[in-house]
């Protein structure tokens, strides 16, 4: 009877969602609904909250609230943006009242070509005089001026009183309902290091933050990098924007004072030299200022050296990237006037020098038309003009070998290959968002498991990136940054240095940057963080270096059971990292929770369809960093549905694992008193103990022992039942030596026997005695 009535229900459902299913197929099947759904997709002047606060629709009727607005809320009067009105376009228009087409529809494919006003204030053919650099370009000029021109300051009217379109949102600007965790690490003074270090500190250093000529003429009078800063707006949930200045406020180059302080405060906390970004284009240098400032003052006491952006300059952050506002040129001529230029850098003592050589970065080496012949042209100049040798370096966007162009060495710039996994899609952003949104734990993984093999590269950590103040919905965003997982990175970079045995004079570590404000990554002092990010260097530079010897890895699929799993993480009482695996549903209560209790942690979250339970996460994520530490704990939010009974298992391996501090320290005097421990894990409950078998386990067991060039034993060895345990990773790298991939393991179907989840967990003790490594049930 009881699956009589379910199958009734679901034949209903079907049924209806078949209904369903075939209106949404008629609405879409509208001649111009595509179209329409395309034109203002591209615009990216849909609100979803400005509709939402006007109206509410069926959402069985209408997949999306575009649908809604196209064929019945337009007709209502509700405005689909704050930029349009519909009731102005109509009434201004008496020739479209009966034209029977969307007005949003026809402005976006008609009525802004023929120069019809989409509001009140803004014409778009007054925008296009007002702006003629514009002009020919094919772009929706309305959507030009809400996400780009408005942050440039670019007029709209000769009438002062009109010159901006301001709009009152509804409840705020946020793109998503999705909550960020709050992080608060304000440190209100500076530190001054010790110095102890021998470490070089290297910050990029961008010198736009003060008017200049060409930028007036390009992007308006009195335009400099802080325009775009005071403008940003948060687009999520304790999204900290805009970023403020504190102690040395909005400050202009021109103004040698300001570099001094610059200066000071560089040094006291441990930042050796300023790489400056380099603006040269055929014998033109853009905001040569800061630097010339350095080179005249001898008394400002800094290094530096130069990082040539030889990059074209355009809207790039408009996306007209085909709008050249000055062009690189190359030439075996410009080569020579380049380098001799730069060359009365070199002799000044604060000149950044790799074993007495200077420093030359170059920014974009591919976009050379022989870079090899550039660099011999740089390399003889320099021999026969009395100069010596040259360190010439390049930027690393890729896995490009410096050795091919003749480089000495390759410099990191993160987030550049280093980058995470877009998260956004897990955030439900409204369709206006088109940016990604990165973790900052999970690029820290990727920088320090990076190998370079063949060639030096030296290591570069970065802060907040978050270039929401010039891309606006297109952005970039790095979160859950803080100043303790900055410190866990420089430390990583030492040790990485110091294994590698590198010399103390090709130790340079750059950090990107001493003042990018507009992409959110700068060490100096803000409104929301104060000194923490200074300090952080300060402390590692007087080497205190945060070193975690110890991770937590745990599978979260039941994202109920975090604050638990969070109060047993706390009873580690040593410094410690989180490796996590979750599902996406779990992601928002997972990254949120676990980066507020544990903000000084690396969390790298690791988004994982639902397949191999805990074990295939387990094997196809995080495993490049697993030989970053000793000792691992491995945990998942255990439910045992299919055991009735039972559901107390999962306190009780948690128990034996992580119960107490002082049962923490006891695992970790464990491995510590005997090198040959691989793995602990917990004795078998009186609950599980019948269960104990091989089952229909032992032919998957066989083979993938075999797999592992393993014999399966007659009798079931001991094994760490219920897959929870710590390991030493070195004791299991056989497994881990294994290409793993989530394709070889089952979609998740209920399955209590016989797949390789079992015989992972049956036989992992098996692979640690392989290389001779013992057990221990605790």
């Amino acid at each position: 009877m009881v699956g009589f009535i379910a199958m009734k229900i679901i034949e209903r459902i079907r049924n209806r969602k078949s209904k369903t299913d075939n209106h949404h197929a008629k609405l879409i099947s509208h001649p111009h609904y595509q179209e329409f759904h395309s034109l203002v997709l591209d615009s990216r002047l849909w609100c979803e909250k400005h509709y939402a606060a006007q109206c509410s629709y069926d959402k069985d009727k209408y997949e999306t609230s575009i649908a809604h607005y196209f064929y019945e809320g337009a007709s209502n009067g509700i405005n689909g943006t704050p930029y349009f009105s519909e009731s102005f376009y109509l009434d201004s228009n008496e020739d479209l009242k009966d034209c029977g087409l969307n007005p949003l529809y026809h402005y976006l494919k008609y009525g802004e070509k023929e120069g019809r006003k989409p509001n009140q204030i803004f014409c778009p053919m007054t925008y296009l005089e007002l702006n003629p650099d514009l002009q020919g370009k094919e772009i929706q000029l309305l959507a030009h001026y809400v996400q780009y021109g408005v942050f440039e300051a670019r007029k709209i009217s000769n009438d002062e009183e009109k010159s901006v379109l301001v709009v009152k949102d509804t409840d705020s600007d946020l793109l998503t309902d999705f909550e960020l965790a709050q992080l608060d690490f304000f440190e209100e003074k500076q530190i001054k290091s010790d110095g102890s270090l021998n470490t070089k500190v290297i910050a990029y250093y961008l010198p736009q933050f003060h008017p200049f000529e060409q930028n007036n003429k390009w992007w308006g009078k009195g335009f400099t990098e802080w325009t775009n800063v005071t403008k940003a707006k948060p687009l999520l949930k304790n999204h900290e924007h805009p970023r403020l200045p504190a102690e040395l406020g909005f400050y202009d180059l021109r103004l040698k004072e300001n570099i001094y302080e610059q200066a000071r405060m560089a040094r006291k906390s441990g930042v050796d030299a300023f790489c400056l970004y380099y603006y040269w284009f055929n014998g033109t240098v853009l905001m040569e200022t800061p630097i010339e400032t350095i080179y005249k003052n001898k008394d400002i006491d800094i290094e530096y050296c130069i990082c040539w952006a030889n990059e074209n300059w355009t809207r790039a952050w408009d996306g007209l990237d085909k709008e050249v506002l000055i062009e690189q040129k190359y030439s075996p001529e410009d080569d020579i006037d380049f380098i001799s230029h730069v060359s009365k850098y070199f002799a000044d003592e604060r000149y950044v020098k790799v074993d007495g050589k200077p420093l030359v970065i170059i920014y974009r080496p591919s976009n050379f038309p022989d870079m090899q012949a550039t660099l011999n042209r740089w390399r003889d100049w320099s021999h026969n003009n009395g100069f010596g040798d040259l360190h010439i370096t390049m930027v690393q966007f890729d896995d490009t070998d410096p050795n091919q162009y003749g480089f000495d060495a390759a410099v990191e710039f993160p987030p550049h290959k280093v980058a995470s996994e877009n998260v956004a899609p897990y955030m439900q952003f409204n369709p206006s968002f088109v940016g990604s949104v990165h973790d900052y734990s999970s690029m820290i993984s990727n920088s320090l498991n990076k190998v370079d093999s063949g060639y030096h590269c030296y290591k570069a950590v970065t802060m907040a990136w978050d270039n929401t103040a010039r891309r606006n919905d297109r952005a970039s965003i790095f979160t859950n940054v803080t100043s303790g997982k900055l410190g866990s990175w420089l430390s990583g970079v030492e040790d990485i240095y110091n294994k590698n045995a590198v010399a103390d004079s090709q130790k340079l570590v750059f950090v990107n940057a001493w003042n990018e404000w507009a992409e959110g990554t700068y060490l100096e002092p803000d409104s929301h963080h104060g000194f923490s990010y200074l300090n952080t260097v300060a402390n590692f530079k007087s080497g205190v270096i945060r070193k975690p010897r110890i991770a937590l890895l745990a599978h979260i699929f039941y994202s109920d059971l975090v604050d638990e799993i969070i109060s047993y993480a706390k009873n580690i009482d040593h410094d410690f990292d989180i490796l996590i695996t979750c599902v996406s549903d779990s992601y928002q209560e997972v990254s949120k929770r676990f980066n507020e209790e544990f903000p000084n942690s690396l969390v790298d979250i690791r988004v994982v369809e639902n397949r191999g339970r805990d074990i295939g996460p387990f094997l196809c994520n995080h495993v490049d960093s697993y030989k970053r530490y000793d000792y691992i704990c491995k945990i998942h939010s255990k439910k045992s549905l299919h055991a009735g009974g039972i559901d107390n298992w999962r306190t009780f391996l948690y128990d034996r694992l992580l119960g107490s501090k002082e049962q923490v320290n006891n695992v970790i005097a464990n491995f510590e008193s005997d090198d040959k421990l691989g793995i602990q894990y917990p004795e078998y409950s009186d609950a599980i103990k019948p269960f104990i078998s091989w089952g229909s386990n032992k032919d998957i067991c066989v083979n993938f022992l075999d797999s592992l060039g393993l014999e399966c034993p007659a009798e079931l060895p001991d094994f760490p039942a219920g897959s929870m345990f710590w390991f030493r990773p070195i004791a299991l790298r056989c497994v881990f030596s294994k290409i793993w991939i989530s394709e070889d393991f089952p979609v998740e179907e209920g399955q209590i026997d016989e797949t390789i989840m079992h015989a992972v967990e049956r036989c992992l003790l098996l692979v640690a005695f392989k290389y001779n490594y013992l057990k221990l049930s605790i």
